[in-house]
């Protein structure tokens, strides 16, 4: 028996040469193919697929190795081929010898420390309440100390006390003991935040600097929700393929954000 093979090259696995106008191929599966066709006994002659695709169904029909096979070209295609349900409804596909995960792979994730990190270890709501707070206070104590002694510039008063919390938020102590009882407890209610506060954004920049935050890819909308990445497939493959077929209901084609490889 003579079969005619189609063959697509597929380092490290399937290297083709062309020698006299004939293709040749070396590597792991021309080697298990050549001991099959010593076993089975039957001779062969191999025809490279075109741009070394293995082929996917478009408007024309098939692509590549697989269209080879659907023009009857050939008589049978050397994979690996992923299995697709296209290609299981219209070729006879062997047994799988193995199976592979199709997997994500994306670029290392680098980290860049700048000014703008520190203040982002606090949602901006945090930071507007934060000084909200600090606004109101001296205000509540500035009032209060108007009515207590009418003499005390206002402005004069604001200012004190926003020293005096700003001094407190930064862990640096207190010049004085406020007077009277409602301005002492606002004071402490006010050092014992402030101290709550620090603690809180001490550790939390401890932790971004020894826990960075990797992105995390685990889907195909994870990948289409990242605008800084820019997928990449192999041309006219399995998985080129499933990005092109008709839509879902409620599901998001990534092709618009594809590119490809050859």
């Amino acid at each position: 028996m003579h079969f005619r093979v189609a063959v697509a090259e597929y380092l490290p696995f399937l290297n083709l040469e062309i020698q006299n106008g004939t293709v040749i191929m070396t590597g792991p599966v021309a080697e298990a193919f050549e001991l099959l066709a010593n076993r089975v006994n039957f001779t062969y002659t191999l025809q490279r697929a075109e741009n070394d695709i293995w082929g996917i169904k478009g408007s024309n029909g098939w692509t590549g190795m697989l269209g080879m096979v659907s023009r009857n070209e050939v008589d049978f295609a050397l994979g690996p081929f992923t299995l697709t349900y296209d290609r299981w409804s219209e070729f006879k596909l062997s047994a799988p010898m193995y199976v592979d995960d199709v997997e994500i792979l994306v670029p290392v994730f680098t980290w860049r420390l700048s000014l703008f990190n520190m203040l982002a270890i606090f949602d901006y709501k945090v930071w507007i309440v934060l000084f909200l707070s600090i606004i109101l206070l001296c205000l509540m104590l500035s009032i209060i100390e108007k009515c207590d002694n009418p003499d005390v510039p206002f402005q004069m008063s604001c200012l004190k006390n926003l020293w005096s919390f700003t001094r407190t938020l930064l862990q640096k102590g207190k010049l004085q003991r406020p007077e009277g009882y409602t301005r002492t407890l606002l004071t402490v209610i006010w050092m014992v935040s402030a101290f709550v506060m620090s603690l809180m954004f001490s550790g939390l920049v401890l932790t971004n600097l020894l826990l960075r935050k990797a992105r995390k890819i685990d889907s195909i909308q994870d990948l289409i929700a990242d605008g800084n990445i820019q997928p990449i497939v192999e041309f006219q493959s399995s998985i080129y393929s499933a990005f092109r077929r008709p839509l879902r209901k409620n599901e998001i084609r990534p092709r618009n954000k594809l590119g490809s490889m050859a």
